[in-house]
C-alpha cells in the first residue's frame, strides 16, 4: 500500500502551517525528491486555507496521497462544507484556471487583479497550478465542495 495522509479538522488557520511541516517531514522521505516535496508543501498549504476559509461548519478534512497507478500521482484532495456563492465562485474560479493555456501568465494575472481586493487575494489554486504545477479539478455534492490538485511523478524506489 501507497502512503497517504488523511486528516479531519476544526477549520483553524494555525494547523495550516503544522499541517504543511507534517506533510513535509511525511513525504520527505518517501518521495526522495526536494522539489516535487516543496511543491506539495505548496499545494497543501493553499488547499489547506481555501478549505479553512470557505468552510461554513466546523469541519475540514484533507487526503494527500500517492496512486500506485501507470504512471504514479500525487493526489492532495480537501473537502469542506460551503454557502451557494461560495461554490459558484470556486466554480468560476476553476474553470478560469484550467481555460487559460499558460497557467503562470494567468497566475500572474491574477496577482494583478488581486492588488485592490480586500475579501482575500483569490490566489491559492492559482499558485497550486502554475507553481506546484499541479491539474486543479473540483466536484460538488450538496454543499460539499471537494477539491483536487494532482500531478504524475515517479514511483519512489523501493515501493
Amino acid at each position: 500500500m501507497m502512503p497517504f495522509i488523511d486528516l479531519s479538522f476544526a477549520p483553524s488557520f494555525q494547523l495550516i502551517s503544522r499541517v504543511r511541516g507534517f506533510v513535509r517531514e511525511f513525504y520527505g522521505e518517501t518521495l526522495n525528491d526536494d522539489d516535487l516535496v516543496s511543491r506539495l508543501e505548496v499545494a497543501t498549504h493553499e488547499m489547506l486555507e481555501n478549505a479553512v476559509k470557505g468552510s461554513s461548519d466546523d469541519l475540514a478534512r484533507i487526503r494527500i496521497e500517492l496512486l500506485d497507478a501507470q504512471p504514479s500521482k500525487l493526489v492532495i484532495r480537501t473537502w469542506n462544507r460551503a454557502s451557494a456563492s461560495d461554490l459558484e465562485e470556486v466554480s468560476k474560479r476553476i474553470r478560469a484556471l484550467n481555460s487559460a493555456d499558460d497557467p503562470l501568465a494567468h497566475y500572474q494575472t491574477l496577482m494583478e487583479s488581486s492588488a485592490g481586493r480586500s475579501d482575500g487575494s483569490g490566489l491559492g489554486l492559482g499558485r497550486v497550478r502554475a507553481e506546484a504545477e499541479m491539474e486543479v479539478s473540483h466536484s460538488v455534492d450538496g454543499d460539499t465542495l471537494c477539491i483536487t490538485a494532482e500531478m504524475t511523478v515517479e514511483k519512489p524506489s523501493g515501493r
